[in-house]
Formats: C-alpha cells, structure tokens, sequence
C-alpha cells in the first residue's frame, strides 16, 4: 500500500514529522480528540503537507515502555494519516498507558476516528473516555 506523494518528504519519502517545541505549543490551542488510548490534537499548519508528532511523558512508564509506544502510535499514524488527515493540518498524538495493552487494530481504528473527528463539524466537542 503506498503512501500519497503529497503527504510525504521529499527528502526521506516519510510523513513529517514535528519537532519544534513552538509547534507542539501551538497544537495545545487547536482542536482535541480524547479517547481511552490517546489525545489528539490539530491545527492548521501554514505548510501544504501534513505533519504529525508524538507526547509520551513519563507518567506513562519508564523510557522502554515509552519507546515502545512511541513504536506503536508511530506505526499505526504512519499507516492511518495518508487516508484520513488532511494536508495543510499538523497532528499531535499524547499517548495513554493503555496504548501499551491495545490491540494495533483498536489503535489504527481510534486514530482514524480521531482525524474523522477533527474534520467534522463538532470537533471541539471531546469524545468520553471509556
């Protein structure tokens, strides 16, 4: 399955991906999706592409556990956002302990609830944790 030519670097042929501390400040103000798993939060981005980054703090576990789930959402954004985000927007997932215990399809299809979420009308309106 190949990733949309609009989406990707041009540089690495990978999603973008956020790393500027401005940035993740900026997202804090934006839209929020919360679910059992993870937060997510977006704004427009000034950029054509979409880019997207990762918050695991280190309530969530030691920097083993964290680097897995940090694996994990990296994985399943990369396989999800193609279709689902839209360019022109940057993408912050804040991860929950129990995306450790989750299965990878839960994931993939709360990611993809999430970004249909954000592009709905009623977006600010939080999703109950489960």
């Amino acid at each position: 399955m190949g990733l949309p030519i609009q989406n990707l670097s041009r540089k690495t042929g990978k999603l973008e991906v956020l790393k500027k501390r401005s940035d993740f400040l900026r997202l804090r103000a934006g839209k929020k999706y919360r679910s059992r798993l993870f937060t997510l939060q977006s704004d427009k981005s000034d950029r054509d592409s979409m880019r997207f980054g990762l918050t695991v703090t280190t309530k969530v576990g030691n920097a083993v556990i964290r680097n897995r789930i940090k694996r994990r959402l990296r994985d399943a954004a990369r396989q999800v956002m193609p279709g689902n985000g839209q360019p022109g927007y940057d993408y912050v997932l804040i991860a929950r302990k129990d995306v450790l215990h989750a299965e990878f399809s839960e994931l993939r299809t709360e990611i993809s609830a999430g970004l249909d979420h954000m592009h709905s009308n009623r977006a600010n309106v939080s999703k109950t944790d489960h």
